[in-house]
């Protein structure tokens, strides 16, 4: 169970935001840069924490009331407005960043949304889970998410989803309610309801029955909300999906924008759902991505294949009642996400789980230093890739042969000036190494025979 930390509630909604895509391969995000498509971005020390009047304090008891709402975005990059981009393409999620802790420097576990959201939900890497070997992978149904653990602890559950293969890669299980939005057509580029009125009514709904309860008398309990938007996910169009969207121009990199206002509208519709309900000040709101895109950078348009910054650095806010606004810089994973979600909703991590609860420096603690692994199996598709990322340096692992190269973050954060020899790349590739023998690798149960062998 949790630990006896003291909470301080907030009048308002909390909200910790994921957001990623499942796709192609984003431009390099690092400390004090964006794009290639847009200007730098202030330095991560420029963005100071914002203090705010303390709160009135409660008991670690209180942490049993809080419910916790997951909106994960899919192929959201890093480079977001309140990252320093200067288009003001998510003003709702903007709004929202200035309540938060903001994570500067937070990294899917993958660069595409099979090994991505599995890593989440499942608590280790995906070469450690059990599953078919393929790009978008099928999990074993003797994996135990997060979310069957929560379960166990009383917690109730609903997840709305605008794509059908989150339910055949085996998210769904576990939940009390699961639905996939009605019409979609199967193919990661052919659902015809992907951001829509749709899903907010489908979250309505659900969301609904929980406070329905509250509503009659009757104790609502704790309960976990996962949505997935499926913009900005390509294909992007070149008009504006409807009335109130900007137009940003023809280039690749307008259109995505131009999703990305569209989703940030409707996500911000799910945010006034939440905030009308009368358990509003006790619900933490996350929002993330499973992962960037490339839009060109290093020549990759979409997503998936390589660990480049642009597609694995995704925003991260994290909304907690009680906890100050800040900015942390310091690198983390998305794979402790489900430790944190259990930390708070008061139900126990289990031993193998990997990552560690933000809570304690959302709540104040001074961030500790730990490395990140990005964890990409070889599949029927592509090679395997594996990054190990500190503070600076980035060691990268490619194939079957673990053939290295080091990248020096904060003096080339845009990946173009790899080393590849010398004592800092041994010191580094040793770091590697040490990290990749804790990990308990599984084989693949069906797939192409060069899945198995991590083919160069």
């Amino acid at each position: 169970m949790r630990s006896d930390r003291t909470w301080r509630p907030v009048a308002a909604r909390t909200l910790l935001l994921l957001g990623g895509a499942v796709g192609c391969q984003p431009a390099a995000v690092a400390r004090g840069t964006i794009t290639p498509d847009g200007p730098p971005a202030p330095p991560a020390d420029a963005l100071a924490v914002s203090p705010v009047e303390e709160a009135p304090t409660t008991t670690a008891a209180d942490s049993r009331l809080f419910n916790v709402l997951l909106v994960t975005i899919d192929s959201l990059r890093a480079d977001m407005p309140w990252a320093g981009y200067p288009r003001d393409i998510a003003p709702r999620l903007t709004e929202l960043a200035k309540q938060c802790t903001v994570y500067t420097r937070a990294y899917a576990t993958a660069s595409h949304t099979a090994p991505s959201l599995g890593s989440i939900l499942y608590g280790r890497y995906a070469s450690e889970l059990e599953r078919d070997g393929y790009f978008s992978a099928i999990y074993a149904e003797t994996q135990r998410s997060f979310v069957t653990l929560l379960a166990e602890a009383g917690v109730r559950s609903a997840a709305g989803h605008a794509h059908e293969y989150l339910r055949r890669a085996g998210f769904h299980r576990g939940f009390d309610t699961y639905q996939v939005l009605p019409g979609l057509v199967p193919g990661p580029n052919l659902d015809k309801n992907l951001t829509s009125a749709s899903l907010e009514r489908l979250a309505q709904q659900q969301i609904d029955g929980f406070g329905n309860l509250e509503s009659e008398g009757q104790d609502p309990g704790r309960f976990f909300a996962w949505y997935h938007f499926m913009d900005p996910h390509a294909e992007w169009l070149t008009a504006p999906k409807e009335e109130g969207v900007p137009n940003f121009g023809a280039k690749t990199r307008d259109r995505y924008d131009g999703e990305v206002y569209y989703t940030d509208k409707y996500v911000g519709r799910l945010l006034d759902l939440v905030a009308s309900k009368p358990y509003a000040a006790r619900t933490v709101v996350i929002v993330t991505s499973d992962h960037g895109e490339g839009l060109g950078d290093h020549g990759q348009m979409y997503h998936g294949y390589e660990t480049w910054e642009s597609l694995v650095r995704v925003p991260l806010l994290v909304c907690l009642p009680g906890a100050e606004p800040r900015h942390i810089d310091t690198p983390r994973s998305l794979i402790d996400l489900g430790p944190t979600i259990l930390d708070l909703l008061d139900a126990a991590v289990p031993e193998g789980f990997r990552g560690t609860s933000l809570l304690p420096e959302v709540q104040g603690e001074v961030p500790i230093a730990r490395d990140v692994l990005v964890d990409l199996p070889a599949n029927d598709l592509s090679f395997s890739r594996r990054a190990l990322i500190g503070a600076r340096y980035k060691m990268v692992a490619i194939g079957e042969s673990h053939r290295r190269v080091l990248y020096d973050l904060e003096n080339d954060p845009r990946e173009l000036a790899p080393i590849r020899s010398g004592t800092l790349f041994n010191e580094q590739s040793q770091r590697l190494a040490d990290m990749e023998a804790t990990l308990r690798e599984v084989r693949p149960s069906a797939c192409a025979k060069r899945c198995a062998k991590g083919w160069d």
